[in-house]
């Protein structure tokens, strides 16, 4: 839950809305650090400690790959608000050889619809279909996930 509440308060403070936060006295004081002047700006340093703290290689100021970024706070974001709190065994099926493909990839999604569900799921992420062959002539193995 700490990463999803530190993207959501930075994400609060770019769009204006004030924060609830509590003080040194224990007291909750709201804040709104942004304002729509264009001198405004916003700051994330708790956002980018609290990934740094979760996630060490995105500690320091080092140069990262933005797309490794964005899957990784996307699948911690993912994490942090899934709302199946038990997941079940669930064996990944392989599509049958005569199965046409609608029907193998609802039956895919229902079961990994019983061990995920949060809002990043539902915006963020989809399925993508694997048919790999063996090449040894006398093998005719093949495997579609």
């Amino acid at each position: 839950g700490e990463l999803a509440t530190q993207f959501a308060q930075l994400l609060g403070e770019m769009w204006g809305v004030p924060s609830k936060r509590r003080n040194v006295l224990g007291n909750y004081e709201y804040r709104n650090s942004y304002s729509h002047s264009s001198s405004s700006a916003v700051y994330p340093r708790s956002f980018k400690y609290t990934v740094g703290k979760h996630a060490e290689q995105f500690m320091g100021y080092d140069q990262h790959d933005s797309q490794e970024f964005a899957t990784y706070l996307l699948d911690a974001l993912h994490e942090d608000t899934n709302r199946i709190t038990k997941k079940p065994y669930i064996e990944k099926p392989e599509q049958g050889e005569d199965e046409p493909d609608d029907v193998a990839a609802e039956k895919a999604w229902r079961l990994h619809l019983q061990r995920e569900d949060s809002r990043v799921l539902e915006n963020f992420m989809g399925q993508i279909k694997s048919r790999l062959e063996c090449c040894e002539d006398t093998c005719n193995r093949v495997s579609t996930t």
